[in-house]
């Protein structure tokens, strides 16, 4: 397995490239121009469109939000997963599956960091998208050109220079992954219509659970709870 962390941005689909070099900081976007009707670039949202369905689990689609599927998805790359939303907009859907390790050790992929030979770290498969790029998310309150918030406490980059500083540190909590859920715009939003997701909050204690093989039967069981007391 070849992995190439520098060359993060070549993503599958432009929208997601896009929606990558955002999170960079690399490029941003203009504010929306208004047209003469009176609609508000909110209420055009997809999200927005599909809100009386995406509200009945009492949240929407957005950024910080877990996606866990449901009990009827069976395409094999999701089933049975959760998703860590890092950018939800009308470009497109950007995630990361957070609930499977894969056998393989971090330090056989990124032999040049020194100090992973010491560490136990497995990488995880975030998606079927750019199987050949990393991501990282950390369990942290530090914040630069780089490295991004998704919510209180997590935080996601893809510089390696922030990885070897980790390291060195030994101070916090971090995941590698291979590849991402990738959703062109309105894909999502169609998936969501037929039932395939859930969506609850998103936290850092499920991501860096230390038995992510049970993540998603509690937070299938919590949404459940949730659908049933509405």
């Amino acid at each position: 397995m070849i992995v190439r962390p520098a060359n993060l941005w070549a993503a599958a689909w432009l929208p997601l490239v896009l929606i990558l070099l955002i999170l960079s900081g690399v490029i941003w976007l203009p504010a929306p121009s208004t047209s003469s009707r009176s609609v508000s670039a909110v209420d055009q949202h997809p999200a927005r469109r599909l809100s009386p369905y995406l509200t009945q689990g009492g949240e929407d689609l957005d950024k910080g939000k877990f996606l866990v599927a449901g009990r009827e998805l069976r395409d094999p790359n999701f089933r049975e997963s959760v998703v860590l939303l890092l950018e939800y907009s009308e470009h497109g859907t950007l995630g990361l599956i957070i609930n499977r390790p894969l056998d393989l050790p971090l330090s056989s992929v990124l032999k040049d960091i020194e100090g992973l030979d010491r560490r136990t770290d497995s990488v995880y498969f975030g998606g079927p998208v750019a199987g050949n790029q990393l991501l990282l998310l950390l369990r942290s309150g530090r914040q630069s050109r780089y490295v991004h918030q998704i919510i209180d406490g997590l935080h996601v980059t893809a510089d390696l220079n922030v990885l070897k500083s980790l390291i060195d540190e030994g101070k916090e909590d971090f995941r590698v992954y291979t590849g991402n859920a990738g959703w062109a715009p309105g894909q999502l939003e169609a998936e969501m219509a037929r039932g395939d997701w859930h969506i609850l909050p998103a936290n850092p204690i499920h991501v860096f659970s230390e038995e992510p093989s049970k993540v998603w039967l509690e937070l299938i069981r919590r949404s459940e709870i949730q659908v049933a007391q509405r």
